[in-house]
């Protein structure tokens, strides 16, 4: 008997229901990793461009954080932040303006907290 420990690892694709997956299982008796089921048919374009605009990829690092809350004491615009973010994060970094005004969010609900 092979027990298998199943581990789902998908990534959403937002809005548009992608159903690339793949399934791996893990098998005690010869000890290794097994792919179960594989679909890696999109459904939408591939490329780093669509990578990029992720919000997993777009968030910010914790001194970005930090910086947005300083220009945010200085009510500097977000459209000003953004060029001063991305040097720091990386020039191919995607920064929207909603990345900004989440973090200022967050951090008005602590200091309220």
């Amino acid at each position: 008997m092979i027990c298998y420990l199943r581990m789902f690892v998908t990534f959403r694709v937002y809005k548009i229901g992608c159903e690339a997956e793949i399934h791996i299982a893990r098998s005690a008796k010869i000890n290794k990793l097994i792919v179960k089921n594989f679909k890696a048919e999109h459904n939408h374009v591939c490329d780093k461009v669509t990578y990029q605009g992720y919000p997993e990829v777009r968030r910010l690092s914790n001194s970005a954080k930090a910086d947005v809350i300083e220009y945010s004491k200085l009510r500097a615009k977000p459209t000003l932040m953004k060029p001063l973010l991305r040097s720091k994060e990386g020039h191919e970094k995607i920064i929207l303006g909603r990345d900004i005004s989440n973090v200022r969010l967050v951090d008005n609900q602590m200091k309220s907290v």
